[in-house]
C-alpha cells in the first residue's frame, strides 16, 4: 500500500500483554493550533501516563501496559518514538476473561458516513466484569470504564499542558474499486472525536478482526 500522508497528525500505538496474548490499541490526535510544536517525545509520554492513569486501573492485574510509541504522519519519514519504562500492570484482581472478548470503544464525532467514525477493541479486563449469559458488560464496570474513556479523551486533549489537542478519526482510504481494492487518497482525512462511548455489549475478537 503506499504511503498516505496525514498533516499535522500523529498516530499513538499503546501495547499491553496478558500471559501469551498481545493486544494492541491504535489512535489519533492532532493540536488543533498547527503552531502547537510540542515535541514527540513529550506527545507519547503524555500518552502512556493517560492510560496508565486511566485505563490499566479497569484491567486485570494479570495485565501489563509494555510500550507505547508515537509516529508523525506528515511525512513517510516522520519521527518515530518508542517509549517503554517501568511496566505498569492492571488494578483489579481476578481472572481476566479471554482475549478474544472486547470492550467495544466507539469514536464519535460530529459527522457521519464511515469515514468519519472509528473503533477501538479493549482486551484484558476480569471475568467478573462480564455477564456471559447476556453478552454484556456489568453495569458497574461499565459505568467505571466509560468514566475512563472519557477521561481518557479528556488527558489527550490537555497533551502539553495545553486544551488545544484534539483525539482524531484518520480515514486514508475513498473505499473499494471494482476489483475490491482500497483507493487511497492524496492526503489523509481527519475527524476530530467528541466522545468515546463504550457499548454495552461485548464485542469479539473476530468482530475486531472483521473492522
Amino acid at each position: 500500500m503506499p504511503f498516505i500522508p496525514v498533516a499535522n497528525t500523529f498516530e499513538y500505538v499503546v501495547t499491553m500483554t496478558c500471559f501469551d496474548n498481545v493486544s494492541q490499541n491504535v489512535f489519533h490526535s492532532r493540536p488543533a493550533n498547527a503552531a502547537d510544536n510540542i515535541p514527540l517525545v513529550d506527545r507519547v509520554a503524555s500518552v502512556r501516563a493517560a492510560w496508565a492513569n486511566r485505563i490499566m486501573p479497569r484491567l486485570s492485574t494479570s495485565t501489563a501496559l509494555t510500550t507505547v510509541s508515537g509516529r508523525d504522519l506528515s511525512t513517510q519519514d516522520g519521527n518515530t518514538v518508542v517509549q517503554g519504562g517501568a511496566i505498569v500492570v492492571g488494578s483489579l484482581a481476578g481472572e481476566p476473561a479471554p482475549a478474544m472478548v472486547t470492550a467495544l470503544v466507539q469514536k464519535i464525532t460530529a459527522l457521519g458516513g464511515k469515514s468519519r467514525r472509528g473503533r477501538m477493541y479493549l482486551s484484558f479486563f476480569r471475568e467478573l466484569d462480564v455477564d456471559g449469559g447476556q453478552g454484556i458488560i456489568v453495569a458497574a464496570s461499565l459505568t467505571a470504564l466509560q468514566t475512563a474513556m472519557s477521561q481518557l479523551l479528556s488527558d489527550i486533549q490537555a497533551i502539553g499542558g495545553v486544551s488545544s489537542e484534539q483525539m482524531v478519526v484518520v480515514s486514508r482510504y475513498l473505499g473499494t474499486d471494482a476489483a475490491g481494492k482500497p483507493i487511497p487518497r492524496a492526503s489523509g482525512l481527519v475527524t476530530p472525536i467528541t466522545s468515546l462511548l463504550v457499548a454495552s455489549s461485548i464485542a469479539t475478537q473476530r468482530d475486531r478482526n472483521q473492522r
